[in-house]
């Protein structure tokens, strides 16, 4: 894959090296790498699994800007567990260079190299800064999320019961506590059987942008929730 890819000061691998490393499309190690990102954002805060697990993007040889990641170590070998054996030695063998090889300096020559040199560092900050922008929203809803102490999403409540995540969905429904789109009706929230985070605004095909929401349950809405459907699922 010709690719320019930025270069990192920290010791991280990216998707690409990934994707080259174990011969699979980039696509499908980003969706891998996607749910990697989901699952540590369900067990640590949004600022251990930034470090962890970083967005970023590549130019290619057109000039085009595509998305990728910054995987940590550890990031970079729990997300190879479940690939093969020669995978996992070729990307095991890459991070014995990238922790062996030396940060590289070197000191201006010149006025001319200097003035280079406070511009690339200048580029960078602003581009971090642009960054730290666009992750805000993730990160006040990561941060929503973890104040609901107690609270899960519908779909790992479903399992706890024994129902599929669209079968609870549909009860619900067909019961009255939420609308036809799975959002709960205002008095079922005022109940404290659910909350609503809202999530990052996405962008339709046409441009448009979209509000998102996200139904919770709370502690008290799956104590009511297994009372009512456990029994029923028995």
């Amino acid at each position: 894959m010709n690719v320019l890819a930025k270069v990192s000061n920290e010791k991280t691998m990216s998707s690409l090296e990934i994707c080259n490393l174990t011969n699979k499309r980039h696509n499908n190690v980003l969706a891998d790498i996607l749910g990697l990102s989901v699952f540590y954002s369900s067990i640590y805060s949004a600022e251990k699994s930034a470090q962890l697990v970083t967005s970023s993007s590549y130019r290619d040889l057109s000039g085009k800007n595509n998305k990728c990641y910054l995987l940590s170590k550890d990031a970079a070998l729990d997300l190879i567990t479940g690939y093969s054996l020669p995978h996992r030695h070729a990307v095991n063998q890459r991070w014995l260079e990238i922790e062996s090889a030396q940060p590289q300096f070197t000191v201006p020559a010149n006025f001319a190299e200097a003035l280079r040199l406070s511009a690339d560092l200048q580029e960078s900050l602003d581009e971090a800064n642009h960054k730290i922008g666009q992750d805000a929203p993730k990160v006040e809803f990561a941060m929503a999320v973890r104040s609901m102490q107690g609270a899960c999403a519908v779909s790992d409540f479903a399992k706890s019961i024994g129902f599929g995540r669209n079968t609870l969905f549909k009860m619900m429904r067909d019961d009255g506590l939420l609308m036809k789109n799975n959002m709960p009706y205002q008095n079922r929230v005022d109940q404290g059987i659910f909350k609503v985070i809202e999530q990052i605004p996405f962008t339709d095909s046409k441009g448009r942008t979209h509000p998102a929401f996200t139904t919770f349950v709370t502690g008290k809405g799956q104590v009511y929730l297994e009372n009512k459907y456990r029994r029923e699922a028995a």
